[in-house]
Formats: C-alpha cells, sequence, structure tokens
C-alpha cells in the first residue's frame, strides 16, 4: 500500500418524503452501517472514521464530498459508496436518488454521476473509487467515459474505478430475507471471510472485489455488476485486508518468544511453531498466527498455548504442501473453467435477458402507444368537457360581469347623488360661515374704527389741551415778560431821575471852582447808563426772537397735528 490515507463517504437513501413514485427501501441504511463496520473493523479496516449520510438531501452530500476530495492529499484513497434508487434522465444519465429528490426535478434535486466526476476531476487526489449499489447502475459508464470504453481503459492519468451492481438497463434486488442489498451483501461476506481476496496477497482490491461478486451475484439474480477502470496506474486500490497482516518485526517477536520457551514447549509445537513464523503466510496460518499474538500479549497461559495449538491440527508436511499445491492448482483451473463456463452462460442468459428486455421494451412501447392514444382520447373528452365547462364558466362570469357593472353603476349614481347633496350642504355650510365671517369682520372693523376715532379724538383732545396749556404758559410768560418790563422800566425810570439829579447836581458843581472832576465824574455817570441802555435794547430784541421762535414752533406743532389727523381719517374712510 502506498501510506496515503484511506477515506470513506458512505451514502444511503431509503426514504423519499417528496417524490410519492419513488418507493422505500429496506436495505441502504443497513448497507451503510455493514460496510462502515466491515471498513472499520479491527482485522480487516484500513478506513478511520467513514463519513455516512443516511436520508440526507443532495446540498448536504455534494459539499461534504467536494471538502474531502479537496482536503485529499494526492496519494490518499477515496471510497464514495451509495445505496438506493439510480434514476436516468432523458438523455440516459445517471443520477442517484436523495431524501429530497423529486422526479419532475431530478437534474436539480439528485446527485448527477457526471457532477461526481467533475468533483474528482478537480481535485489532487489520484485514486478514487465509486460503488453504486442500485438500479441502472451501468449507467454511470457514460459520465466517465468520454471515448471509447478501450481508450478508457488505456489512458495514464487520474485512477478512477467504479463498480456497480449492475448494468444500465438492469435493476438491482433487495432479496427478501436478505439483510442486505444484494450486491453489498457479497461484498460484505468476501470481506469478512477474506473469500474476496482473488490473488491471495492478503489484501482486498477494487479489482479482487469486482471478480468476486462478478462470479456470485448474477447466480441469485438477474443482474450482472458492472467494472470501470479509468487512467489506472501505480498501486491498486484497496478496500480492506482479506485477513491480518503481521509485520517482519512481529513475526521476529513471535520467533524470539518461542525460542525463549525451547525448553517448555513440547518438541513438536516448538517446531511447528518456528515453520509457521519462518513461513510467513497470514491467510493460510491464520488461526495459528492468532495464537502466537494472544500468547505474545498474555490472552492466553502457556498450557492453553499448547493445548489450542495441538487441537488446530499440524501444520502440513513439504511433501503435503506440494500434493496440497498441486491439488489447489488443480482446482484453480476446474474454478476457471467452470467461471468460463459461468461467464459463457452468464453471457447466455445476458442476451437472452437483453432479447426479453428489448421485447418487453417493444411490449411496452407498444402498450405506451395505446395509452398514449387512450390518454388522447381521454384528454380529447376531458378537453371538450373542459370547453364546456369554461363555456358554462365564461357566461357566468359575463352575467357576473355584467351584473357587477350594474352594481357598480347604481353604486356611482349613488355615490353622485350623495356627493352633489354633500357638496351642496358643504357649500350652504361655507356660504353661512362666509356670511358671519363677514358680519363678524365688518363689526371688528366698526369696532376698529370707532377705537381709532376715540383713540384720534383723545390725542386731538390732549393735544388741544396740551395747546392751551402751551397758550396759558404762553401767556404768563408774556405777562411776567411784561411785568418784568414794567419793573426794568420803573427801575430805569428811576436810575434816569437820580442820574439826572446827579447831572444836574454835577453841572452845577461844575461852575465851581472844582469844575475838572465834576466833569470827570459826570462822564463816569454817564457812560453806565448809556451801557445799562444798551443792554436793555439787546434783551429785548432777544425776548422778542424767542417769542416769535415759539409762535413758530406752535404753529408747527399744529400743522404735525392736522397732518396726523387727516392720515387717521383717510385711513378709516379710504385706507381699505
Amino acid at each position: 500500500m502506498n501510506g496515503g490515507r484511506h477515506i470513506a463517504i458512505l451514502i444511503g437513501a431509503s426514504e423519499f418524503p417528496e417524490e410519492p413514485s419513488l418507493s422505500a427501501l429496506r436495505c441502504p441504511r443497513r448497507d451503510v452501517e455493514g460496510l462502515a463496520a466491515a471498513l472499520t473493523a479491527q482485522e480487516t479496516g484500513l478506513f478511520a472514521n467513514p463519513q455516512t449520510f443516511i436520508n440526507e438531501p443532495y446540498h448536504k452530500v455534494l459539499p461534504a464530498i467536494n471538502r474531502v476530495l479537496k482536503e485529499a492529499r494526492r496519494q490518499d484513497q477515496i471510497l464514495i459508496y451509495y445505496s438506493g434508487h439510480g434514476k436516468q434522465d432523458s438523455a440516459g444519465r445517471l443520477h442517484l436518488a436523495t431524501a429530497d429528490t423529486e422526479v419532475d426535478a431530478l437534474e436539480t434535486t439528485s446527485i448527477a454521476v457526471d457532477s461526481l466526476y467533475r468533483l474528482i476531476d478537480n481535485h489532487a487526489c489520484r485514486q478514487v473509487a465509486l460503488i453504486l449499489d442500485c438500479c441502472f447502475g451501468g449507467a454511470a459508464g457514460k459520465d466517465f467515459l468520454k471515448g471509447s470504453v478501450d481508450d478508457q481503459l488505456q489512458q495514464v492519468g487520474r485512477g478512477i474505478y467504479v463498480l456497480t451492481a449492475s448494468t444500465a438497463t438492469q435493476t438491482a434486488r433487495e432479496k427478501d430475507g436478505d439483510e442486505y442489498s444484494l450486491l453489498t451483501k457479497h461484498i460484505l461476506h468476501g470481506i469478512a471471510h477474506g473469500e474476496a481476496d482473488q490473488d491471495d496477497d492478503g489484501l482486498v482490491s477494487i479489482d479482487d472485489l469486482y471478480e468476486y461478486v462478478r462470479a456470485r451475484v448474477p447466480r441469485e439474480a438477474p443482474q450482472h455488476p458492472m467494472k470501470w477502470a479509468l487512467g489506472i496506474q501505480g498501486e491498486k486500490f484497496v478496500i480492506a485486508r482479506a485477513v491480518k497482516l503481521y509485520s517482519l518485526e512481529q513475526l521476529r517477536v513471535f520467533r524470539e518468544m518461542i525460542k525463549g520457551l525451547e525448553d517448555k514447549l513440547p518438541d513438536n509445537v516448538y517446531d511447528q511453531a518456528i515453520h509457521v513464523i519462518k513461513a510467513g503466510q497470514p491467510k493460510q496460518d491464520k488461526q495459528f498466527l492468532s495464537l502466537l499474538e494472544a500468547f505474545n500479549e498474555n490472552r492466553v497461559t502457556q498450557g492453553q498455548f499448547i493445548s489450542r495449538w495441538l487441537a488446530l491440527g499440524l501444520p502440513l508436511s513439504v511433501q503435503q504442501q506440494r500434493e496440497l499445491v498441486a491439488r489447489e492448482q488443480h482446482e484453480l483451473e476446474e474454478k476457471r473453467k467452470r467461471e468460463l463456463e459461468e461467464k459463457r452462460e452468464a453471457d447466455r442468459k445476458a442476451q437472452e435477458q437483453r432479447e426479453l428486455e428489448e421485447k418487453r421494451k417493444l411490449e411496452l412501447e407498444e402498450k405506451r402507444e395505446a395509452d398514449r392514444k387512450a390518454q388522447e382520447q381521454r384528454e380529447l373528452e376531458e378537453k371538450r368537457k373542459l370547453e364546456l365547462e369554461k363555456k358554462r364558466k365564461l357566461e357566468l362570469e359575463e352575467k357576473r360581469e355584467a351584473d357587477r357593472k350594474a352594481q357598480e353603476q347604481r353604486e356611482l349614481e349613488e355615490k353622485r347623488e350623495a356627493d352633489r347633496k354633500a357638496r351642496e350642504q358643504r357649500e350652504l355650510e361655507e356660504k353661512r360661515k362666509l356670511e358671519e365671517k363677514r358680519k363678524r369682520e365688518l363689526e371688528e372693523k366698526r369696532k376698529r374704527e370707532l377705537e381709532e376715532k376715540r383713540k384720534a379724538d383723545r390725542k386731538a383732545q390732549e393735544q388741544r389741551e396740551l395747546e392751551e396749556k402751551r397758550k396759558l404758559e404762553l401767556e404768563e410768560k408774556r405777562e411776567a415778560d411784561r411785568k418784568a418790563q414794567e419793573q426794568r422800566e420803573l427801575e430805569e425810570e428811576k436810575i434816569r431821575r437820580k442820574i439826572e439829579e446827579d447831572n444836574r447836581w454835577a453841572r452845577a458843581q461844575a461852575k465851581s471852582n472844582h469844575q475838572p472832576y465834576f466833569e470827570e465824574k459826570l462822564r463816569k455817570i454817564e457812560q453806565p447808563a448809556e451801557e445799562q441802555r444798551k443792554r436793555e435794547f439787546e434783551e429785548q430784541k432777544r425776548r422778542e426772537q424767542q417769542r416769535r421762535d415759539g409762535i413758530k414752533s406752535i404753529a408747527f406743532a399744529l400743522l404735525g397735528l392736522l397732518v396726523s389727523v387727516l392720515s387717521i381719517i383717510y385711513y378709516i374712510f379710504w385706507g381699505r
């Protein structure tokens, strides 16, 4: 073996709830469980933890196969096994049914074998075996063979084995009373009993398995297993060990153990044990080697070892072995002749089966033709009935449509009348509201005008009162000015009189000796009086100017008040 990993994907489909036309199967679940046990058995198994899918939908199975192929190394060996219904599409391509398969959508709800081929071709693993225990399994060859069969068998490249339970036209059987499907039953028996090891190398390969089931399956049912080996090179694809193999190191340990017990074992047992160890024939001496292993692992005592060894019988002598080999050779020749005869008989039966199949197909075609014509007649009757029913339904629909339209027309008229009345009512209500609004606006306008008039009258009254107040103040000021003027005039008159008296007195004195002195004093007296008169004249002019300015201010204020009143009157009567 090449040292790579052995990886198995085991698929069983026995229940098809989505498709009533696919009958439930009894054996696929047991097929998967039995094969998983055989592949992992301690003595014969080469696989660890096979992935099993029982009644799973296709969209779970295909991704798992893809992941396994993607992660596989070049030297790994991958086994893909399927037990269930095989269905062919219109092009004759094989599809493997799963729990969610629908026959009317076969291509999209099942596992197409050509999709498996594409997945295998996309990845690095160089050895893949496909075992199909299903009806029409031989149709898988169409998906794997791109040229002729001979061309495919000769090509070098990716190694793919395909082993099927039947040809492309045969069904795979579940026999009453059997625990497993027919092909799987013989596969499990051949592995468990070592009978499938056709070349006696202690290993069960795909080639061994095919030769074994090809000779036995047709004896129980009219189905012939098929095998394709595409692009095979290098080591063969091994499924299991026929018997337990012992390494050279294990045999050396056995020999040293026996030599260490030379004085304790009977001579014949010692000699025979050494002979068995040297021969190293695990298939021929299976029981003796198993006993040696149990003794080495202290699972049996020395006495038990000796008694069981003697109970198994002594190994054959050299002459007996030669006679046995000759007899086996003769039996092998006889076996080959029988197999040749069986093959010829199987070919003849297959030919008869094919002829029978052709006859059945012809009868089936005739029956289908008759059924088709009867179906066409029934369809014609159904069509007529359907047309009559359709006509009645159409008339009924037309009547209903007319009634519906009349009802809609009545409802439309009623709706229009209701809308008209509602519209009139709304218009009347809106008109009433508008009138009320206008009355309210007019009342508010009158109130505003009255208020504004009152405000204008109040302002005019205030303005008149202000003017009266100003006039009163002005009159009082004038009166005060007049009284002050009279007081000043009185004072001036007093001063003037005093000055005149002083002048007279001064002039009288001037005539005396001191004339110069009094003239000077007279000038000093007359000069302030003159200045006083000038100041009074200027003061009088200033007051006259202030009076005129006050009159102008009052005139301007009255003019502004008049403009304000006119503006209010204009706003009241013409502003809106």
